[in-house]
């Protein structure tokens, strides 16, 4: 489905925007309740009780009252989201910038070797010609070795 801009932007509160946060529960709960059954099968009890309990006041509240209750609950878990990205980016990247970017660019920068000689050798040179010698080069080895 395309997006038609010229028709009026659909109300919030009308029957398609119902719709579509009842079925976007209705996912929401069976991705819940499959975790829950995992979580189960192999951690704890518990945990699953939790899980499906999460599970089913999400589409409790998705039944009852779309517009209000559950885009409420929506727009909360997702700022909680945004934070919590936002802190994990500053708390992990952070430490691996300084742990693993910046060793291996001091150990790169050490030493300074140009394996390629892209720098030139003497600034005020008075040429840059690399003197081969006066034997006759073969064109089988000017194919080879072009430079």
């Amino acid at each position: 489905m395309v997006w038609n801009w010229r028709e009026p932007p659909a109300d919030p509160h009308g029957p398609a925007c119902r719709r579509a946060a009842r079925l976007r529960a209705l996912r929401q709960a069976l991705i819940g309740a499959a975790i829950g059954l995992v979580v189960f099968l192999l951690l704890s009890r518990v945990l699953a009780v939790v899980a499906w309990s999460v599970t089913a006041l999400l589409l409790v509240a998705a039944v009852l009252s779309p517009t209000r209750l559950y885009r409420c609950i929506e727009v909360g878990v997702n700022r909680a989201a945004r934070a919590v990205g936002a802190a994990l980016t500053v708390v992990l990247l952070t430490p691996i910038f300084f742990l693993f970017f910046v060793p291996f660019g001091v150990l790169r920068r050490r030493g300074r070797r140009d394996r390629l000689a892209r720098r030139f050798p003497a600034p005020l040179a008075a040429s840059f010609w690399i003197d081969r010698g006066d034997r006759e080069v073969t064109a089988e080895e000017r194919y080879r070795r072009q430079f």
